[in-house]
């Protein structure tokens, strides 16, 4: 049945990353859509084998015991949390439009749920045995898929809030993540292979999204942080000398390997104002993950506190909406933002006959548009976008 749930949950987190790249490359053009469709089956299917892990506990222990089991609460509530955000998403596009945002609360909902019902199996799987053994490997893996699922929009090139963010957001889903492996999980290496278990699912997962004819996002670079993690346990260092190091590779490390090889773009700020960031957002991670123990850091809950305040703060997002309707085909296009004022050049000599008349912002429910004024096979058009903002 462990099995059965791990394999459920990984076909949810495909599904996850398969609908990242359908929305960047075509937009939300139905609910019903295949990642979508995937992401539920794979939720659902979840669903029943932790009902039949459940079933198998009350028969071996009463249900009285059964209910009892903290890991066996939790993923029921992250599995109830998961299910939900469905509904919750759809009302939420319903409400302010088709643009797609990774951290709107219905996706962060199911992000947390998933990353939930895969810690729930870490727990469960702890049975000391070879198999078992594996199995912990395999849900560790995921409690990392899911948790670095929050930075998929700036490995796969459509950023929607400021590139100060990404480093932010890394340092601490790499913290609470791995930081919850290392609770549940005290072998030496638990953090690093979690790390190369993550990046193994992620190379599968590259392929089959590779194979439908969608660009995979960028390869994940948690294994410089995880044996660092590793590291840190082994030499007892507390929340706060962990976290300076995760958030020295972070800096040093991954951005710029983004800044190399992905549009992350080069206005990340330096390391006076990212470090810090980073370094509150990875104490913050790390004491998350160790709520329950006895001797946390009183200031792990007040940065937790100033994480919570710097979500507020990202400011609003910039809109990411591919189309709709059938396609006209491919043109070459320049647009520069002055203030609120956009002003867009379209190069359209591959088709000088039928090109759309009209140029539209949409996002948060709000449209604007105006005329494209045509000359020769190109066309130009200044949008005035008021509170609307395009990227």
């Amino acid at each position: 049945m462990q099995a059965s749930f791990l394999l459920a949950a990984a076909v949810a987190l495909a599904g996850g990353y398969w609908d990242d790249a359908w929305h960047t490359e075509r937009g939300r053009d139905s609910f019903f859509i295949a990642p979508h469709l995937a992401i539920y089956a794979g939720i659902a299917s979840a669903g029943s084998a932790l009902a039949g892990i459940a079933f198998q506990r009350a028969r071996r222990d009463g249900w009285h015991q059964a209910l009892a089991d903290r890991s066996l609460r939790l993923a029921a509530v992250a599995l109830a949390a998961t299910m939900v955000s469905a509904p919750i998403d759809n009302v939420w596009h319903v409400a302010f439009g088709r643009d797609a945002v990774l951290w709107s609360p219905p996706h962060m909902l199911g992000i947390v749920g998933a990353m939930g019902l895969a810690f729930a199996m870490l727990l469960q799987s702890r049975d000391g045995t070879r198999a078992g053994t594996a199995m912990t490997a395999c849900a560790a893996s995921l409690v990392v898929a899911a948790g670095m699922f929050t930075v998929a929009e700036y490995e796969t090139d459509v950023p929607q809030f400021a590139p100060v963010w990404y480093p932010v957001a890394f340092a601490f889903a790499a913290s609470i993540t791995l930081g919850l492996v290392r609770t549940a999980w005290p072998a030496k290496s638990a953090a690093t292979v979690a790390a190369g278990g993550h990046a193994m699912f992620f190379l599968l997962v590259s392929l089959a999204v590779t194979a439908v004819g969608f660009r995979s996002p960028a390869l994940p670079l948690l294994m410089v942080i995880g044996p660092a993690v590793d590291l840190a346990a082994r030499r007892g260092w507390n929340t706060m000398r962990t976290a300076t190091a995760i958030s020295i590779l972070t800096m040093a490390f991954v951005v710029p390997v983004r800044q190399r090889f992905n549009h992350l773009g080069r206005d990340v700020p330096g390391a006076a104002m990212a470090l810090p960031l980073s370094w509150l957002a990875s104490m913050a991670g790390l004491a998350l993950a160790a709520w329950r123990k006895p001797r946390m850091p009183a200031v792990g809950r007040l940065v937790s506190v100033a994480v919570v305040i710097f979500a507020a703060i990202t400011g609003s997002a910039s809109a990411h909406d591919p189309g709709q309707g059938t396609p006209a085909g491919t043109v070459r296009w320049r647009a520069e933002l002055r203030g609120h004022v956009i002003a867009v050049d379209v190069d359209t000599r591959a088709l000088c006959h039928g090109v759309p008349g009209r140029l539209v912002a949409r996002r948060g429910g709000q449209t604007r548009s105006t005329s494209l004024m045509a000359g020769g096979c190109s066309r130009h058009a200044t949008l005035r976008l008021g509170t609307c903002q395009a990227g």
